[in-house]
């Protein structure tokens, strides 16, 4: 059993490490604010640009994004898709596509911030990432072209908050409280769930903390397919929700242990 606890720690660490390794830490949650999170013209390197139309490009994005906020408003949720807390939930990165997670953001008072390419809750208190298979976060835009988190296969979702007091608590609260939980395992200190919802798609759910934060990943069954987990853990955990879950907690799904 302690290899499986070393592999789990390892991967909640190394999921963690894509908040950490940027200019966002997650003792830094905390105070953040909307305005001081957007890069400045000489941050972004770049002067104001035209279209070919000659419209210029600040305009168009204004008016895309104010077209958004138009449609966004009339969205509607389930319950499932917040936690108590009113922060997005496991449910809302894998079950929702990329235009209805962020519109879901920033009607729960989250807002986009340009310099760390995250969604980050107005009080500071918790945020939203995607990554990609190369580690690299994605941009608002990128977000909003994806399918269900469960559907696609090049990308992982964090969830990080510090609204929880544990691990135990944080599962219970942003995972098996919204999504059925087929099984679960809690080991020194970190969580694995394999998950679903409404869609039917599986997914694999993996909580811990670090610096006093939760941060919960969420990697859907066609991302474990491609072999992103495994490109993630840097290891082989196999690319089967089934093979991924038994590598980490050292017994079968539905098995029971003594």
């Amino acid at each position: 059993m302690e290899d499986n606890q070393s592999m789990l720690t390892s991967l909640v660490r190394t999921c963690a490490s894509v908040l950490l390794a940027g200019t966002l830490t997650i003792t830094a949650l905390p105070g953040c604010s909307a305005s001081q999170q957007q890069a400045s013209p000489s941050e972004e390197g770049s002067s104001a640009t035209q279209t070919e139309s000659g419209q210029p490009q600040e305009e168009v994005a204004a008016t895309d994004k104010e077209s958004f906020k138009d449609e966004a408003s009339f969205a509607q949720w389930p319950d499932e898709a917040i936690d108590r807390h009113d922060d997005a939930s496991a449910y809302a990165v894998a079950e929702l596509k990329g235009w209805q997670l962020e519109t879901l953001l920033q009607q729960q008072q989250y807002a986009w911030s340009e310099r760390n390419q995250m969604w980050i809750k107005e009080d500071g208190s918790a945020a939203v990432v995607v990554v990609n298979a190369q580690g690299e976060t994605l941009s608002d835009d990128d977000i909003a072209k994806l399918e269900e988190g469960v559907s696609e296969a090049e990308v992982s979702y964090r969830i990080v908050t510090s609204k929880y007091s544990n691990v135990k608590r944080a599962f219970k609260g942003l995972v098996s409280a919204v999504l059925t939980c087929e099984d679960s395992e809690v080991i020194d200190g970190a969580a694995i769930g394999v998950c679903t919802g409404p869609s039917g798609k599986r997914c694999l759910v993996i909580v811990g903390e670090s610096n006093d934060a939760i941060v919960a990943t969420v990697v859907g069954e066609e991302a474990v397919k491609s072999g992103l987990l495994e490109t993630i853990a840097g290891k082989q955990v196999g690319t089967s929700i089934d093979s991924a879950f038994e590598a980490m907690t050292g017994r079968a799904i539905g098995s029971v242990t003594n």
